[in-house]
C-alpha cells in the first residue's frame, strides 16, 4: 500500500502565480471556461493584508500545489455579521 501523502494547507503566495494559474487554467477548461486572470490582477486581488480575496492552497510535501479554495468577505450589516 502506498504511504499517504502529506499536504499542508496555506495562504497562497507571490512566488506560487506559476503554478496556481495551471490549476485556475485546468478548472476553467474543466467548466467550458477561459481564465482571463492576469498575474497583475492576481496580485492585487490577493495579495497584502487588505486584500479583499482570500486564497488558500494545498501543497505537497514536494512543493506541488495540488488545489486551491477562494472566497472574499461578505458583509451583512444589519446583522453586524461577516462570513466567507
Amino acid at each position: 500500500m502506498a504511504s499517504p501523502v502529506k499536504i499542508r494547507v496555506r495562504p497562497v503566495a507571490q512566488d506560487d502565480w506559476a503554478q496556481f494559474e495551471i490549476l485556475l487554467a485546468g478548472i476553467c477548461r474543466y467548466h467550458g471556461d477561459q481564465h482571463a486572470l492576469t498575474r497583475e490582477q492576481f496580485n492585487s486581488l490577493a495579495m497584502g493584508d487588505a486584500a479583499p480575496v482570500t486564497i488558500l492552497v494545498a501543497e505537497t510535501e514536494e512543493g506541488l500545489l495540488a488545489g486551491y479554495v477562494a472566497g472574499f468577505a461578505l458583509y451583512t450589516l444589519q446583522q453586524g455579521k461577516t462570513a466567507f
